[in-house]
């Protein structure tokens, strides 16, 4: 079997392997000697974004959280076999998510890897949906929705993404409600199964102590042929800069009061990649309200907050939501502490020394397969490629054109969501 490709991954010594199955299955290998196990990632581009889409030239529409309820359902097999515990015969864990815009099944484990790839492929290649075993799945996730319920952390980003955004359906949680779980029918799983399920919309990673010859080998042996293309169309959604709600307060179990502040920033305001606008936005936040910031530091020492802020950001379309969330007794002061932090720009000494941490975070990552392969996974979902010189693309950021991102971008559409004790 002769690989279609070989990528060197710049500055890591780092080799990826490249293939794509007759089936249409993109395949993604990067060998690790030095591991001492295997982990494999299995993705389909479907997650809870994608609730509106053109699919044999019907406009199909179904209830929030297929997506979720299908990853669920896809480990129940029409023979009773449990993938779960078949993974654990063979001494490997297997698992899955859903996000908004993708759906992987992963496992990983030392030894036994065929029968390992088998247990995936088979679960993965026969959906087995009943009447019966739809409406029993639909308790599990109802209690597993209650239970995010109780979640400050769950309802803090849920009420952001919600109040952040007009029309596009990350403002929809992604396991749904009660009310569109209970309303899932088995020809609503089979349509979005048929729909994203197909090999030329998914893609697979492993990364560990492998060789790439092999895992073709094995893949090409149990995948089941597929010559039908891959034609849904999705839906676009027209979205505005400004936010659906500035403010909301929620009264939970907590002991100390919590704030999520949010930030809407609409990425094409600059001449500069998407991509390398996201990084460049990534290091501004980092330097002013990152763990070392002198912002942190102020705020302990006037007893603002007692831990570290964190942040993080999703993608919506053309637009980026900032998020960032700390706990403090005076929360409307914390808010405007960081308001006003969001106008001071770094200086290039401040900036250098920021680039150095992340550059010295992919380094760290490359004996880390758990890392590597959500280095890939991510790359291709936001990006539909892996970038084999992402190391040097962080490398090449400077202060210029940092300059011109962080003085183009607007920090005025922005939100909060505060938790309260009952």
């Amino acid at each position: 079997m002769n690989l279609l490709e070989k990528k060197k991954i710049t500055n890591l010594e780092l080799n990826l392997y490249y293939h794509e199955l007759k089936n249409g299955m993109k395949v993604y290998i990067i060998p690790r000697k030095k591991s001492n196990n295997i982990y494999v990632s299995y993705t389909t581009k479907y997650g809870s974004n994608y609730n509106e889409f053109i699919f044999n030239n019907e406009t199909v529409k179904p209830p929030e959280g297929v997506a979720h309820f299908l990853e669920h359902k896809m480990f129940e097999q029409e023979d009773k076999s449990n993938p779960f515990n078949d993974f654990d015969k063979n001494g490997a864990s297997g698992n899955a998510f859903t996000d908004y815009m993708e759906t992987s099944y992963i496992f990983s484990g030392p030894t036994n890897f065929e029968k390992n790839m088998k247990i995936l492929l088979n679960y993965i290649e026969h959906p087995y949906f009943t009447d019966k075993n739809v409406e029993k799945e639909k308790g599990i996730i109802i209690q597993e929705l209650k239970m995010y319920d109780d979640s400050s952390f769950d309802q803090g980003i849920k009420y952001i993404f919600q109040n952040a955004f007009v029309n596009h359906p990350i403002r929809i949680d992604i396991c749904g409600t009660i009310e569109s779980i209970n309303s899932i029918t088995k020809e609503d799983l089979y349509k979005c199964y048929n729909a994203f399920y197909n090999p030329k919309n998914m893609f697979m990673i492993v990364t560990g102590n492998i060789e790439a010859r092999k895992v073709i080998k094995i893949l090409e042996e149990n995948t089941i042929e597929n010559k039908t293309k891959f034609d849904v169309v999705l839906k676009k959604h027209d979205e505005p800069d400004t936010v659906f709600k500035n403010e909301e307060t929620l009264y939970m179990n907590v002991t100390i009061d919590k704030v999520y502040y949010g930030i809407k920033i609409n990425m094409d305001r600059t001449n500069i990649s998407y991509k390398k606008t996201k990084q460049y936005i990534s290091l501004f936040l980092d330097s002013i309200i990152g763990s070392t910031s002198i912002l942190c530091e102020k705020l302990k020492e006037k007893e603002i907050i007692n831990e570290n802020l964190s942040y993080f950001m999703e993608t919506a379309g053309n637009h980026l939501i900032v998020v960032v969330e700390g706990e403090t007794k005076l929360k409307q002061e914390l808010v405007l502490k960081i308001k006003k932090e969001l106008i001071n720009i770094p200086d290039e000494e401040t900036f250098n020394r920021k680039k150095k941490v992340f550059l010295s975070q992919v380094i760290n990552s490359v004996d880390n397969i758990f890392k590597l392969n959500t280095i890939v996974r991510n790359s291709i979902i936001n990006e539909n490629e892996f970038n084999p010189n992402f190391y040097e693309d962080i490398k090449s950021l400077n202060y210029t054109e940092f300059l011109k991102v962080v003085k183009s971008i607007s920090f005025d559409n922005d939100l909060v969501v505060y938790i309260e004790p009952k």
